[in-house]
């Protein structure tokens, strides 16, 4: 932060507790009982573990806390709890996405061979100061769930006190929220159901694995438009995102791009093109090893051993443009496997500067435009207008609400409003992909006009950069 001139420090707080040195924690309750094991002690309560509130006895500002754990007892399975005394307390707290662990009270410091010591940092006067109770100073940690820790140290113990009462009050407030947006997923999950579904058994090829003919897939590869096996999707795994982005039907998020992609390719229409020419090799069957598997598919999608040919008399930019204006997904498929960045980003013209982003933004084609920005199409390019795709999407999607109000002749129904919710889907993905609203800067301009002004120099090039105020 200080590299970057940020006087500040952002932590997520999710999977944080505070600590202050030589302090138990405060409105802690003793949970143990006669166990001495560690391990025997903290399995038995596991079960009965909740999150919860506390009352402040210490300080009226506070009406709320939570308090976390040390973590380092998770690190040291064989290290030995020593049980606090009757007039100590001690805490576990956890809840569904947090470790359990125990703190110790303070007759329970023990050192594990693998913690390093930590040693206070003196006063910069390098005097101890003897009349002061805390022999720690005002110093306080943050740590994680992976044990990162920030220091921090206030002027005195009230100011202290006051940041770590806010501190343990955020934690509780993130925990909250965090289950509060967890149930709100599973309810938004719940609206798409229709749409998994349909996934698995409406689109053409969906009910087996892409790669081995194993039945009830469950696992999706998001920019091949495939369903497939847990095994064959391990495999995928290890190609890397850059090739296969896997995703469970079951336990992940979807949203509508990921699934109008999904509805709009599935395995035949995929293995058309990943498996034009298998070259006499047997597909392997779901009774296969790992090993067989592994090699058709890297054969298949890292190798591209058997993906259909590409037609070498137009540039692969100029079948991408017509790919996209016919919504051919075949094409589409066949022609981003091969298709280079600068390919993916080809314009229309010399004069028309419209990428096939631009185009499927303009035709509302959430599928296509979620497809081209996987494959690294440019959501800041502009075209000959100083025009985004973002302005593109909305004028779709205003054309469709207007359609979908009987505005202009148009007819309302069950089609128009899926195309409300596409165009506004498209708009919300080229906002969360970094598209700018409006240009800066400057516009491109016609040559046309600057010949004209300029008596028709030949030496003007074909476009020239204006600044937008005199446009």
């Amino acid at each position: 932060d200080y590299m970057d001139d940020v006087h500040g420090k952002e932590i997520s707080l999710q999977y944080v507790t505070v600590k202050v040195p030589g302090q138990k924690p405060r409105g802690s309750k003793s949970i143990m009982g006669g166990t001495t094991s560690g391990n025997n002690g903290v399995n038995e309560g596991l079960a009965s573990l909740t999150i919860t509130t506390f009352p402040s006895k210490g300080n009226k500002r506070v009406t709320d806390k939570v308090l976390l754990t040390a973590f380092e007892l998770l690190k040291e399975p064989g290290s030995r709890v020593i049980q606090p005394p009757s007039n100590e307390d001690a805490m576990i707290i956890s809840n569904n996405t947090i470790s359990t662990s125990l703190l110790n009270g303070t007759d329970g410091k023990i050192e594990t061979p693998n913690v390093k010591k930590r040693h206070r940092r003196m006063k910069s006067s390098g005097m101890k100061n003897t009349e002061c109770d805390d022999s720690d100073g005002y110093e306080f940690f943050i740590v994680s769930l992976d044990n990162k820790q920030w220091h921090f140290e206030a002027g005195n113990s009230e100011e202290r006190d006051e940041w770590v009462t806010a501190i343990e009050q955020q934690i509780l407030n993130s925990l909250q929220g965090n289950e509060s947006s967890k149930s709100k997923s599973r309810l938004n999950s719940s609206v798409d159901t229709g749409s998994i579904q349909a996934i698995r058994s409406r689109v053409p090829g969906n009910t087996h694995c892409a790669d081995c003919d194993a039945s009830n897939p469950d696992w999706a590869s998001l920019n091949l438009g495939i369903l497939m096996c847990i095994e064959c999707s391990g495999i995928h795994r290890n190609l890397g995102s850059h090739i296969s982005r896997v995703r469970s039907l079951d336990l992940d998020e979807w949203p509508p791009g990921h699934l109008s992609v999904m509805l709009s390719i599935g395995n035949t229409l995929a293995n058309s093109v990943w498996e034009c020419n298998p070259r006499g090799r047997a597909k392997p069957t779901p009774n296969s090893s790992r090993e067989e598997k592994e090699r058709w598919i890297r054969s298949k999608y890292e190798s591209k051993e058997f993906i259909a040919p590409l037609n070498q008399g137009v540039p692969v930019g100029q079948q991408l443009i017509d790919a996209v204006c016919r919504t051919d997904m075949k094409l589409l498929a066949l022609l981003l496997a091969h298709a280079t960045m600068e390919q993916v980003n080809s314009c229309v013209s010399a004069r028309d500067l419209r990428t096939p982003l631009h185009l499927s933004c303009a035709m509302g084609n959430l599928p296509v435009a979620q497809l081209l920005i996987w494959h690294n199409a440019n959501v800041k390019s502009v075209d000959h207008e100083g025009r985004t795709c973002l302005a593109y999407a909305r004028l779709a999607n205003s054309l469709a609400l207007n359609k979908s109000s009987g505005v202009g002749g148009g007819s309302s129904g069950s089609c128009a409003e899926l195309s409300v919710a596409a165009t506004s889907s498209l708009v919300e993905l080229l906002l969360a992909n970094g598209c700018p609203e409006v240009t800066s800067g400057t516009l491109p301009r016609r040559r046309g006009s600057v010949g004209r002004r300029g008596g028709g120099d030949s030496s003007v090039p074909p476009f020239d950069k204006l600044p937008s105020s005199v446009i």
